[in-house]
């Protein structure tokens, strides 16, 4: 679908542009279905987590498609405000991300980790709160990755455990 996309960029984007509501709209039901498909998968079909989990499931195929349109408007909506309307803060952050993205990808396990970790602490059974607390872990991880790869981007050697290696400078005294 990407490639197909590319051969017919402009036809691609002007249709992005025109359904984007439509994206945006399918998007927030799509996920919040899928929330409910886990629970039909396991309450309803007494399937195992592994399999309640599987990402082999026609509902997730459409849902990516959604959300993956719903993501190419953002990107077109954030490129068009980009020169003018942003302050200047928002695309340094956007344009160091772009940077250190290996990187985030990368060094995600050690967030992953830690907020296994600290979600393990918790009373269980109380699967609704996990549920409320869910957008803010995600928060809480992505920032963690993003300080964690733009670090190692900007000390040295630190740099190649995120693809991008750094070229230490001698100092010459005289």
């Amino acid at each position: 679908m990407g490639g197909c996309a590319a051969i017919h960029y402009q036809e691609f984007v002007a249709f992005i542009r025109k359904w984007h509501i439509w994206f945006g709209v399918s998007s927030l039901v799509f996920a919040c279905g899928t929330v409910l498909l886990y629970f039909y998968n396991v309450h309803v079909l007494n399937l195992t987590l592994n399999k309640a989990e599987e990402v082999h499931q026609p509902f997730i195929f459409i849902y990516d498609v959604v959300i993956i349109g719903y993501i190419v408007w953002l990107g077109l909506r954030y490129a068009d405000l980009r020169k003018n309307y942003l302050p200047k803060w928002i695309t340094n952050f956007v344009a160091i991300g772009a940077k250190i993205s290996f990187g985030i990808y990368l060094s995600q396990t050690l967030p992953l980790a830690l907020m296994f970790v600290l979600l393990s602490s918790l009373p269980s059974g109380n699967g609704w709160v996990l549920l409320v607390m869910l957008p803010f872990i995600y928060i809480i991880t992505a920032l963690m990755g993003y300080a964690l790869s733009y670090f190692f981007y900007k000390v040295p050697p630190f740099g190649f455990l995120i693809g991008r290696p750094q070229h230490i400078r001698k100092v010459v005294r005289t």
